[in-house]
Formats: C-alpha cells, structure tokens, sequence
C-alpha cells in the first residue's frame, strides 16, 4: 500500500469474505454532517448480492422480529432520520433492515452466557471460512453453465424443498459439479452435509448408517451420548423442519436412503438436495429436477 492511502470502510466491506452485522437496541443515527449507519447496511447487502460475500447478523438484546418489523428503539431511529432525510431513503433502510433480518444468525437472547455466544460466533464464521474461494471453475468446461442453472433454480410452489438431479453417465463431471455447487452455496444454508460415492459405501455399510450420520450432522449432535438421532423421531423431524438445509448425495444407484423419498415434508423452507446418479430412473422417482451433463 503507497503512503498516504486510506482504505474507506465502504471499500473494506466489498474486499472481506464474511460480515458480521450486529443489531443492538440503540440505532445509531449519527449527527447531520454524516450518513447513518444504515447506509452501510444497504452497502454490506448490495456486496452481498453482487460479489457472494457472507453476512451473518447478531443480534444483541434485542429480538430479530424488532429489527425486521422495524419495531421499538428502530421505529423511533426511524422516525427521526426521517426528519433528515426523503421518504425513498427510509424505504430502503427499511428494506435492508428487513432483509437483514430474515438471514441466518445470532441471536444473544437465545445463547447465553455472552462467552458460549462468542464461542458460537466464531465457530460459526470459521465453518463457513472452509467453504469460502473453493468453488474455482477454471479449466472445467461446461460446467460453469451448469453452475448457473442450478443456482437459478428457485424454491417455488407448495413444496418447501428443491431436490436437483444431475444425470450423465461416469466420468463426465457429476461429482466435480455436485462439489462446486455445494462449496458456492453452502454459506447459504444453516446445515450443509456431503455425501460422496454413495454406491461404493453402501456396499460396506447399511442405509440406516449413512442417514443417520447425516441426521447427527445436520442437526450437530457430535455428543449425542444416547445413539444417533433417527428420522422416524418426531422430536428430531421437528427440528429439521425449522432447519435450511443444503445436501448432496453423490453416486446414487437406486433409493437407497429413506430420507430422500421424505425430503420434502422433512426439511426447512428453501433447502435443496442435490443427487448425482447414473440412473436416471432415480431421479423420477424422487421428482427431482433434472440436469443433464
């Protein structure tokens, strides 16, 4: 860096992997010769948006529904940025607000004490490190079209999970997009969980293993000391429900785990499953959405 540079904070929050927004009771509105912090916030969205950075929000004595709804001590800073400032203005902040909200994060009233929510934090940003810069595409034709499809496809209608299907037959760059894929949108989703070459495993293990493993993962009972959770629990269905999840099953042969037929009625709003397979029949029968490479 040459002498004399600075570095704004609006040119640091578009060139940093993860952001942290934190949302406290008092919303800082600044004196009239400055632009409130809000404004930040529609930068740190708009990074977000345009280079795939991580937002994470916190939430610090103060509930998600106050700062999403714009209620309390955010009305009130509100109301008097509005004596500075034009109502189109408002209406943005109030968008950002309310977007910033809805992500996946932190809230201080829900883990205590402050330690364990730190703790939480940085386990949190430090899971989500190892998925940032691994989805590299150079070199891989045609796979970055297939990227995009896959990206693009939204969660619509009733069904409250996508489940994407890619076909083609070996060696032609299933696994390598099924990875890619998952590296680009796992920071997305609150739970993320691989599961390579499905059909060599199962030859050396049963479904109810490999499922199981995945349940004990996605709901992150690493010291579950009374057996793995199973899926016919109702305690641990409901759980998942609350859950966005983003799965990948490489190497299906046939409907080898239970999950997938329940998928749908089993996970939070907006997950998707992935399945790779050489057998498009598996596919048809999970209704997934087919991608062929």
């Amino acid at each position: 860096m040459e002498p004399g540079h600075v570095i704004t904070l609006m040119t640091w929050i578009c060139h940093v992997a993860i952001l942290l927004a934190l949302f406290t009771t008092r919303v800082a509105t600044r004196d009239r010769h400055k632009s409130p912090v809000a404004d930040e916030l529609v930068q740190i969205l708009d990074c977000k948006k345009r280079n795939g950075q991580i937002v994470i929000p916190v939430f610090y004595h103060i509930k998600p529904s106050h700062v999403r709804k714009q209620k309390g001590s955010y009305a009130s800073g509100l109301g008097k940025l509005g004596e500075r400032f034009d109502e189109d203005k408002i209406s943005l902040w109030r968008v950002s607000l309310k977007e910033a909200a809805n992500l996946s994060g932190f809230d201080s009233q829900k883990i205590r004490p402050e330690s364990e929510l730190v703790e939480a934090i940085t386990k949190g940003i430090l899971k989500k490190l190892n998925y940032v810069s691994l989805g590299d595409l150079k070199g891989l034709v045609g796979v970055e079209e297939c990227v995009k499809e896959i990206e693009s496809l939204p969660c619509i209608g009733p069904e409250n999970v996508r489940i994407i299907g890619i076909w083609g037959m070996g060696g032609i760059g299933k696994t390598t997009l099924a990875d890619v894929v998952f590296n680009r949108l796992s920071s997305q989703f609150e739970s993320c969980y691989f599961l390579g070459d499905v059909e060599e495993k199962m030859k050396t293990s049963v479904p109810d293993y490999f499922q199981e493993k995945l349940l004990s993962a996605l709901l992150e009972e690493e010291n579950f000391n009374e057996g793995l959770p199973s899926i016919r629990s109702i305690f641990f269905q409901e759980r998942l429900r609350r859950k966005n999840v983003l799965i990948v099953f490489d190497n299906m042969k046939d409907n080898q785990i239970e999950i997938l037929s329940r998928a749908r009625d089993l996970f939070g709003h907006g997950s998707r499953i992935i399945v790779t397979t050489r057998n498009v029949h598996v596919l048809r029968n999970i209704r997934a959405d087919q991608i062929d490479i």
